[in-house]
């Protein structure tokens, strides 16, 4: 049984490359034998090009750091990693909880270093290249230490809170730890987008009183309340383009990134706000949360069920269960699953993104802007013009410009 989970979660580690691996060449095979004339009502040729050769250079950068991530952990669990983990904690203390907290925070650091070097050079490499980064090494440097100062402060607390339950209540405190932790994610999913915003852009009330005034008539004809509208620098640390709500309750706060504004005409920004409005009006972002608890408790329930056996503590060559150990080879197991559980979760949130498109048309009768906002989010981010529908099958939460575009023009409006 011991060699059985080594096997299993080793294959499902190695399905998950295989997959990306083919549907990413798939994606390249479908951007090289594309037929221009098909798609140059959304493109000129400079930028299908340019989101072509972008999508292409991405795409082997990932694959790359997928394959390194993948040995990298192949020879931290062969060459007895978690083993000599258990055993440097051990030297600190004796105290189960204890022991946790100093696993986990070295743990998460490995993490946050192996993801901070690659993304380091996908931000000063790649996206350099192509005139998305707009950040200074100094910028970089002080947000990877924010994010870092975040990561902790977010999952310590709650690593020592589960410890806690579990090291009380043993398996059986699950459903307790299902309860705490989901409302602590309910919570969580209401303010930390506010609070995570505000740590990295500067917030400053819209100045274009022309364009205010529109949003606020047209939040007012769809009933939704609106505190205030705040543009945020986002131009300093990138060119994409971006808008969203945030806020509690009934009021909310439009975020709009300033060259969103740039870029984009007034009537354009109120089809895109349509959207984000849609998601609010649809109840998207509670369904979400609500999935999210769902699955919470499915895990937690997994995580008490193998946190105590000894055969899959044993395929990672560690000869003692311990809660801190086993909520990471949980989450390597959790691969298993996951495989069929995420292109599922992806199918509905493409759905639902879809029924945000429609709300903002029918929201603002106005299919021309819908579209032309839509293509300019394409062009401006560089998305891939032409994504093979394997791929988007397995990763997009949102459908291909193509089919997001060919749905408004298709959407019969009263």
């Amino acid at each position: 049984m011991i060699k059985t989970y080594a096997l299993i979660i080793t294959m499902a580690i190695f399905i998950r490359f295989v997959l990306y691996l083919v549907s990413t060449y798939l994606n390249i095979i479908n951007i090289k034998n594309a037929d221009f004339s098909k798609i140059r009502q959304n493109y000129t040729f400079t930028e299908f090009t340019r989101s072509s050769l972008y999508t292409m250079a991405r795409s082997r950068f990932e694959i790359v750091g997928m394959f390194l991530v993948v040995i990298t952990l192949m020879l931290f669990w062969m060459l007895y990693g978690f083993t000599g983990m258990e055993m440097l904690v051990s030297l600190f203390s004796d105290n189960v909880v204890i022991k946790g907290i100093l696993y986990w925070f070295v743990l998460l650091a490995l993490l946050m270093f192996v993801r901070n070097v690659g993304d380091a050079f996908l931000t000063f490499v790649i996206e350099q290249k192509f005139g998305f980064n707009s950040m200074t090494w100094r910028t970089w440097f002080h947000d990877k230490i924010i994010e870092a100062g975040l990561v902790y402060a977010v999952t310590m607390p709650i690593i020592f809170l589960l410890l806690v339950i579990f090291y009380v209540f043993s398996v059986s405190g699950w459903w307790i730890a299902w309860i705490v932790f989901g409302a602590i994610l309910f919570f969580v999913e209401m303010i930390y987008p506010k609070v995570y915003l505000r740590l990295f852009f500067k917030f400053t009330p819209i100045e274009n009183t022309n364009l205010r005034e529109k949003i606020m008539i047209f939040c007012k004809k769809i009933d939704l309340p609106v505190s205030a509208i705040y543009v945020v620098n986002g131009s300093k640390r990138t060119r994409r383009v971006n808008a969203s709500f945030i806020g509690l309750g009934k009021s909310r706060t439009i975020i709009l990134y300033d060259n969103i504004l740039e870029n984009f005409t007034d009537d354009e920004i109120i089809c895109i706000i349509g959207h984000e409005a849609g998601h609010f009006k649809h109840n998207h972002l509670l369904i979400d949360t609500l999935l999210k608890i769902v699955a919470m408790g499915v895990g937690l329930y997994w995580y008490g069920y193998f946190s105590t056996n000894i055969e899959l503590f044993q395929s990672f060559f560690v000869y003692s269960t311990s809660f801190y150990s086993g909520l990471a080879f949980c989450i390597l197991l959790c691969a298993i699953p996951d495989l069929l559980i995420s292109p599922l979760y992806n199918t509905f949130m493409r759905r639902l993104q879809l029924n945000a498109d429609m709300f903002s048309v029918h929201a603002t009768h106005d299919k021309a802007n819908t579209i032309s906002a839509l293509k300019k989010l394409s062009v401006k981010n560089m998305n891939n013009p032409l994504p093979h529908r394997f791929y988007v099958a397995l990763y997009y939460t949102q459908y291909s410009i193509e089919q997001r575009i060919k749905a408004v023009s298709d959407e019969k409006l009263d």
